[in-house]
């Protein structure tokens, strides 16, 4: 294809592609956190609060024919390529997020930034592309120039940001770990037991349970989650079916969430990746005086892994961010932040134990 003799042609397409798939990334994609909004600052972003970055097991294609044989020529996508930028949306293939390539896009997004908009970027930008190649085109050279130091991954990044909801839930609904069934179960026991008005589920993911809700007599419902993208597909899923539905992303340990406290609160398997009395102490403040949490943690096992087997390789990452908490240990540090427990059972699935323990807040507040 001579690009040079069929650009004109095909830039009017190439924008509306583009818009099209950074509408669709604004709406579902992830912000930037506090360490990332810090590099893109650093790289010029004057609007780093609308970034909004999707992890994917491959970057988008366009169905039409002209326009994916020009992108794939020109080496703009492709299986080589880690990352696209499309004004504010980041598109970042799976296992390839470093540093360097996080701050290379961030670039980009300035680039589009200064241009104004889409369509007033990208002319230009495929211009110097089909003119010089894409290696040696100047925005691609100011992008690279930008690149911060360091190709390794990001560490400080939450493996849990990364992994699809449909490998988690298909990991936690297979036969062989049966913790979603075991969790579900749980929550409608406890909702059957205290009958609140309202309740929060900490980890709530896609919203496993969430079904067992009865809205004649839980009116509120506040779910929260690290990843917001686990956050928007609940809400697509249960939008029309829970009028007081509330979605919340935040980590537990640093973020205040603000929303009116609860009856109850419902944290399963949350313990395990998060500091106990810190999360505590935020726990604290979004239950009612005298409301129960029903916590569930799961159990230390001769010769069983933490993480069983599962045929979806991103939860491996989970690993290094998996702490098993003892009950003992969880009810010392719930003690000292103001709650009793009340009791406590043992329940099994797919050859694991986990422990159920309920805690009722006191104090003042």
């Amino acid at each position: 294809m001579n690009l040079k003799a069929v650009l004109s042609q095909l830039l009017p397409g190439a924008i509306a592609w583009a818009e099209a798939q950074a509408a669709r990334i604004g709406g579902s994609g992830r912000p930037l956190d506090a360490e990332e909004i810090r590099l893109a600052r650093n790289v010029g972003v004057a609007q780093p609060e609308r970034v909004r970055i999707v992890t994917a097991d491959s970057l988008p294609l366009p169905e039409d024919p002209a326009l994916r044989a020009a992108a794939l020529q020109t080496g703009l996508l492709g299986p080589a390529m880690a990352g696209l930028t499309l004004g504010h949306a980041i598109f970042v293939r799976r296992g390839h997020r470093t540093r360097r390539l996080l701050s290379h896009e961030l670039r980009h997004v300035h680039q589009y930034e200064q241009a104004g908009s889409i369509a007033n970027f990208l002319p230009g930008y495929l211009q110097q592309i089909v003119e010089f190649g894409y290696a040696a085109a100047p925005l691609e050279q100011d992008a690279r120039a930008h690149e911060v130091a360091g190709q390794e991954p990001d560490v400080t990044r939450n493996p849990w940001l990364d992994i699809p909801l449909a490998d988690y839930e298909g990991h936690m609904a297979s036969p062989a770990i049966g913790q979603a069934p075991l969790l579900s179960d749980i929550f409608a026991e406890v909702l059957g037991a205290w009958s609140p008005e309202s309740v929060a589920v900490l980890g709530c993911a896609g919203g496993n349970g969430f079904e067992r809700i009865d809205p004649e007599t839980t009116r509120r419902l506040v779910g929260v989650d690290l990843n917001p993208d686990y956050l928007e597909q609940a809400r697509a899923r249960f939008r029309g079916r829970i009028a007081g539905l509330e979605l919340h992303a935040g980590d537990l340990q640093t973020t205040d969430f603000g929303f009116a406290p609860v009856d109850l609160v419902y944290a399963a398997l949350v313990f395990e990746y998060v500091e106990a009395g810190t999360a505590l102490s935020r726990i604290r403040n979004m239950l009612r005086r005298g409301g129960p949490l029903v916590t569930v943690v799961q159990l230390a096992g001769r010769g069983i892994p933490e993480i069983g087997p599962s045929p979806y390789p991103s939860l491996a990452s989970l690993a290094s961010v998996m702490h098993l908490v003892s009950p003992e240990e969880l009810r010392s540090a719930a003690t000292r932040h103001g709650f009793r427990q009340l009791g406590e059972r043992t329940v099994q699935a797919g050859g694991k134990h986990f422990q159920v323990q309920t805690f009722r807040r006191h104090g003042p507040g």
